[in-house]
């Protein structure tokens, strides 16, 4: 899957532009130029979010409260579909083909690989981002994960709320029964895109830092069962007013043979372990789904040195997916792998 043309209007400081694409497309400019913006009107018109979590009406330019994307995604055989985006009046639209196109289907349709700013927080940041970054992924091969986490989030509500209001045992423990069934599926779904993402991580890693790297995975209970761990922890729970197990609490850390990355290696060596797992967890989501993502990196030199960059470049070269990478005007990416050349610019 490649994205071929992007064209903004309105949308969030950037010139009103229509933009060709290729295979691999370099966004340079100063900082405050824009290079971000452009990514991000990728991913808002693929998957109609904003990968930073900004409200829609902070998008447009002036104060307008409305901005349009439009473009062209060209798949396998010669498939092209036709993408547009438009919000007014505090209304987002967005169609495929000229047919309403929802978020969740959005997402699956046209996957993405975005390696943005905050990357390092798989190896040194906390536990939520992770999870969040892994369900992601997961969402694209699992489509009952998606349903699964709406019922685990209301089970954990409802258990918690009989908690918090001092209901008997039994009251509490109703609840058991269904967020244990939910959370192993969850689990297990995670757990089996990181088995399959294993081989993958310890190559690219091989490549990047020397050392093969490893995903050690910890679910959110102690016990065989999660109905297990409900029932051993409900006066823990009752004490602490909240539920204290389950895949709420999972977590995954990325490992040396002899050590963890977190507080092992330097900020440069930690963002490409991170980047090393972000890519062999991509390569997974492909497999299985037999499809081609874009790969997005946001200022892709920031934090390492001209070696660990080439590195890089050499496995995304290998990779053969499009590419969007933003850098500065004066660093040395654009030398080490040919592309198409966009200049940020803002009105």
């Amino acid at each position: 899957m490649n994205l071929r043309s992007l064209v903004y209007k309105n949308y969030r400081g950037l010139k009103d532009e229509a933009t060709k694409l290729e295979d691999v497309n370099h966004i340079i400019g100063k900082n405050g130029s824009g290079k971000t913006s452009i990514v991000e009107a990728s991913v808002m018109l693929l998957n109609g979010r904003s990968f930073q979590g900004i409200s829609l009406t902070n998008l447009s330019n002036n104060n307008k409260k409305s901005f349009r994307l439009s473009g062209t995604v060209q798949h396998k055989k010669e498939k092209t579909d036709k993408l547009t985006l438009a919000f007014d009046n505090g209304k987002k639209t967005h169609k495929l083909n000229d047919k309403r196109l929802g978020q969740q289907k959005a997402h699956i349709a046209f996957p993405l690989c975005l390696v943005d700013t905050n990357v390092i927080q798989i190896s040194s940041g906390q536990p939520n981002y992770r999870r969040d970054l892994l369900d992601r992924a997961v969402f694209h091969v699992e489509p009952q994960h998606v349903t699964n986490h709406k019922k685990l989030k209301k089970c954990l509500s409802q258990r918690n709320k009989a908690i918090t209001r001092g209901e008997n045992i039994r009251t509490i423990q109703s609840w058991d029964e269904t967020l244990a069934e939910t959370g192993e599926h969850i689990g297990k779904a995670r757990r089996r895109l990181i088995n399959e993402s294993q081989e993958n991580v310890a190559m690219i890693s091989k490549e990047l830092l020397g050392k093969s790297l490893s995903i050690n995975y910890k679910k959110g209970w102690e016990e065989e069962s999660y109905i297990e761990s409900l029932k051993n922890n409900i006066g823990k729970d009752m004490i602490i007013k909240r539920t204290s197990s389950g895949p709420q609490k999972d977590d995954y850390v990325l490992k040396t043979p002899d050590n963890k990355i977190r507080g092992y290696y330097s900020h440069g060596q930690e963002k490409l372990a991170s980047i090393s797992f972000i890519l062999g967890l991509n390569i997974a989501v492909e497999k299985r789904k037999n499809c081609s993502s874009i790969i997005i990196i946001d200022e892709a030199e920031s934090g390492l040195d001209v070696s660990s960059t080439s590195k890089l470049i050499e496995i995304l070269k290998s990779l053969k997916n499009q590419l969007l990478i933003t850098s500065l005007p004066h660093q040395n990416i654009v030398n080490m792998i040919k592309g198409n050349i966009l200049t940020a610019s803002q009105k």
